[in-house]
C-alpha cells in the first residue's frame, strides 16, 4: 500500500512541475533565413516519412549556415535522426550541442527527453527514468 501510495504521489508532483515549469523561448535576434527554413521543412518532411537519411541531410546543410532562427531546431532533429538511424553516440552529441549552444532554446526539454530515449534504447532504464525526473524537477 505504501508503495502505490509513494508512486502516486511521485507523479503527481511530476505532473505539476510540468504544468508549472516556466517554458524558455528560442532566443530573439536570430537571424531570418529563408534558406534554413526551405531545408528546415524539407526535412520535417523527410522525417515524418520515416526517410531519415534525407532528413539527416537537409538538417546538416542548415547547421551549415550562419546560425539562424532554425539552428536549434535543426540540431536536434538531426539528433532524433540519428537515434532512428541507430547512432545514438551522434544522437546524444546532437542533444549536448543543443542544450551547449542555444541554451535559451525552446528545444532543450526536447533534447533532455532524446537523452533519455537513448539511455531506454541501450536498456540503461534506471538511468532513463532518473534522467528523465531529474529533467522535469530540475531544469
Amino acid at each position: 500500500m505504501y508503495s502505490v501510495l509513494r508512486y502516486l504521489l511521485i507523479g503527481i508532483i511530476l505532473c505539476t512541475a510540468v504544468v508549472l515549469r516556466p517554458s524558455s523561448a528560442q532566443s530573439n535576434g536570430k537571424l531570418f533565413s529563408p534558406k534554413a527554413n526551405q531545408l528546415f521543412d524539407s526535412g520535417i518532411k523527410s522525417y515524418e516519412k520515416k526517410a531519415y537519411l534525407e532528413a539527416k541531410s537537409k538538417f546538416e546543410q542548415i547547421l551549415k549556415l550562419p546560425d539562424n532562427h532554425r539552428s536549434s531546431a535543426a540540431s536536434l532533429m538531426l539528433g532524433k535522426c540519428y537515434f532512428h538511424l541507430g547512432e545514438f553516440d551522434s544522437a546524444w552529441s546532437s542533444a549536448i550541442n543543443v542544450e551547449d549552444s542555444y541554451p535559451s532554446s525552446r528545444y532543450i526539454t526536447a533534447s533532455y527527453l532524446l537523452r533519455a530515449d537513448i539511455f531506454y534504447k541501450k536498456k540503461r532504464f534506471f538511468e532513463a527514468a532518473e534522467f528523465l525526473t531529474r529533467t522535469i524537477l530540475f531544469d
